[in-house]
């Protein structure tokens, strides 16, 4: 995955984790970069940018995304082949290939997925 890629996923993530964006700075050409208040699970951060949030690297911060998958209101059917992909990245304890599929997952829940 390329640094933009990452960036832009851990934005994804963080947007279904509800973290809301607090402050931002101005980049050379005027546009914003937002850093984020987020809690996942116990970890608390009050001003982060996505480029920081370790949800690729973070077993702990992935694995609060993954509880609040499965609490997801959505049928078992169209969760179901999703999950499957999910756990098994999971049983691999491979940290990229799970973030991969919640990603996925995450992509296809706000297409598709939300009632």
């Amino acid at each position: 995955m390329t640094e933009q890629q990452i960036i832009d996923n851990n934005k994804l993530i963080a947007e279904f984790m509800e973290a809301k964006p607090n402050l931002y700075t101005l980049d050379k050409d005027g546009s914003r970069n937002y850093f984020y208040e987020i809690h996942c699970g116990n970890i608390y951060e009050k001003a982060i940018k996505p480029k920081g949030m370790p949800f690729h690297t973070d077993w702990n911060w992935l694995m609060s995304v993954m509880k609040k998958i499965r609490h997801t209101e959505i049928t078992m059917f169209d969760y179901g082949k999703r999950k499957f992909w999910i756990h098994n990245a999971l049983a691999e304890a491979d940290i990229e290939k799970v973030y991969i599929e919640i990603v996925k997952f995450i992509k296809w829940y706000n297409k598709e997925g939300k009632l």
